[in-house]
């Protein structure tokens, strides 16, 4: 409880599959009604690193000052044994199941459009889901730092895309490689 607004969390599996990388904590205020924006919430962390734990305080400012559904996920963090999508499909599903029954019996809210919002390579991310979801679905995004084009970045990070691509050499991403992950690719 904070002040007299009772706070409602719990964590919400949107791919049992996948253990703790497919859960996501749900917190909303108290009183929620169709007109509540709900949040899909992605943490940074160069796809290989961070949690949702690391980006609760983002999640309690959407909840506490803006009145969101919030639902902070994880992801399969990138690495040899889940390489590039891994991390971007689990972002799409996790956006998808916020619109499935079991969502709704959880939030208590059944949202026709959500945001999606990102810092670092969860605005990536942000941007990879936003896009990927149909238009009417998704009532903004919002990518903080986000990478939309790795062409202008991976000439200065070169090792953390070896990371996302799951090999040791950087050297070894391609192109080709990093096509797949380019949210300008997705636009164009």
């Amino acid at each position: 409880m904070i002040g007299t607004m009772l706070i409602l969390a719990s964590l919400v599996a949107y791919d049992t599959a996948i253990g703790d990388a497919g859960v996501g904590e749900l917190t909303r205020p108290a009183t929620v009604d169709e007109t509540t924006p709900a949040v899909l919430l992605i943490h940074g962390g160069g796809w290989s690193g961070m949690s949702r734990n690391d980006v609760r305080g983002i999640a309690d400012f959407l909840r506490d000052d803006l009145g969101c559904a919030v639902y902070n996920v994880n992801y399969r963090l990138a690495s040899a044994k889940s390489p590039w999508p891994a991390c971007g499909d689990d972002c799409v599903k996790a956006a998808e199941f916020m619109f499935s029954d079991g969502f709704a019996a959880e939030a208590g809210v059944r949202p026709k459009k959500i945001w999606v919002i990102g810092g670092s390579a969860g605005g990536h991310l942000t941007l990879w889901t936003a896009l990927k979801l149909p238009a009417e679905k998704v009532a903004g995004a919002v990518s903080i730092s986000g990478i939309a084009d790795p062409e202008v970045d991976y000439p200065s990070h070169p090792g953390m895309y070896a990371g996302l691509f799951g090999v040791k050499d950087p050297k070894a991403v391609t192109r080709e490689m990093r096509d797949t992950m380019s949210v300008m690719k997705l636009i164009r």
